[in-house]
C-alpha cells in the first residue's frame, strides 16, 4: 500500500497504537492504524503472525487484553467491534458486535470467562468469552468511555469516562454500584489494585486519585461518595511511578500514604 504526497510515492507504514505483553512475557501484541494486530517474539523482536479481521484502527492498553492463560487475545477497534483471537493459530474465534461507536478498550476478566468492552457510545458491555453472547450493557456515563476493567476477583468492573467520573458496576447484574467523583477533567484510566482493596483513577486534570474500594468488601454493599477530597504530596516512589506531582484521596478511610515499602509489608 502506498500513499502519494505529490512528489512520488512512499511506502505506507502503520502507526502502532499500543503494545502489550502476553502473561508469560514471550509475546508482544501490537495494534495498528491499519487495523492489523501483530504478534511479536519478545526475545528476538521477530514478527510471529498477523491477525487480520478488523477494518479500522486497533488500540492496545493493559495486559488484560490477553486471557489469563495466554491462549486468547481480545482486541477493540474503531470499526465498532471487538474480536477474540486464538493466539497459537491466529484464528478469529468470536466477533463481539453491538456497540454503536468506537470500541476504546477490550479486556478479559481474571477468571477468563468474560470480556468487557468500553466504547465511545457512552456504554460498556459484558460478553461471554466463549460464545460471544452479550450479557450486560452498562449504561450511566454521559460521555464516551476510555476504559473498562475487571476487579481481581472478576466480581466488579470499573469504567473511566470523558464525563470526569469513574463508575463501579456489578459484573453479574450489570447494576451501577457507585459513581466516583473528584476529578475536574476526563478520566483516562481507572483500575483496581492487585489486592482489590483500592482504586486508582488518572485524569486529564493532571491528578491521580487513590481511594479505598469499600464496595469491594463483602461487608459493604454501597459505597458512600465523599463530597470532599484531601490533597497531599506524593512520595518519591509515587512521583516516579505516576509521573505527576499531586494526588488526592477520599477522606472516607483514606489511603493516607502509599509506598512500595508499605506494599511489601
Amino acid at each position: 500500500l502506498y500513499y502519494g504526497y505529490g512528489y512520488g510515492y512512499v511506502p505506507f507504514v502503520p502507526t502502532y497504537i499500543g503494545a502489550i505483553f502476553s502473561p508469560d512475557s514471550k509475546l508482544i501484541a501490537t495494534g495498528g492504524s491499519d487495523g492489523v494486530v501483530r504478534l511479536w517474539d519478545s526475545a528476538t523482536g521477530k514478527l510471529v503472525r498477523t491477525l487480520e479481521g478488523h477494518t479500522n484502527l486497533v488500540g492496545m492498553s493493559g495486559n488484560d487484553g490477553f486471557s489469563p492463560d495466554g491462549q486468547r487475545l481480545v482486541t477493540g477497534s474503531y470499526d465498532k467491534t471487538a474480536i477474540i483471537w486464538e493466539v497459537a493459530s491466529g484464528k478469529q474465534l468470536v466477533t463481539l458486535q453491538g456497540h454503536a461507536d468506537v470500541v476504546t478498550l477490550a479486556a478479559f476478566s481474571p477468571n477468563g470467562k468474560l470480556v468487557v468492552t468500553s466504547s465511545a457510545d457512552n456504554t460498556a458491555r459484558i460478553w461471554d468469552a466463549s460464545s460471544g453472547k452479550q450479557l450486560q450493557i452498562l449504561k450511566g456515563h454521559t460521555a464516551p468511555l476510555y476504559t473498562a476493567r475487571f476487579s481481581p476477583d472478576s466480581k466488579f468492573i470499573i469504567t473511566a469516562s470523558i464525563d470526569a467520573t469513574a463508575r463501579i458496576w456489578d459484573t453479574t447484574s450489570g447494576k451501577e454500584l457507585a459513581v466516583l467523583l473528584g476529578h475536574s477533567g476526563p478520566i483516562r484510566d481507572a483500575s483496581f489494585s492487585p489486592d482489590g482493596k483500592n482504586i486508582l483513577t488518572a485524569s486529564e486534570d493532571s491528578t491521580v486519585i487513590i481511594r479505598p474500594c469499600e464496595i469491594c468488601s463483602p461487608f459493604t454493599q454501597v459505597l458512600e461518595q465523599a463530597k470532599k477530597t484531601v490533597t497531599r504530596s506524593l512520595t518519591p516512589d509515587e512521583k516516579n511511578q505516576f509521573g505527576i506531582t499531586t494526588a488526592a484521596v477520599l477522606p472516607l478511610n483514606p489511603v493516607s500514604r502509599w509506598s512500595r515499602k508499605q506494599e511489601r509489608a
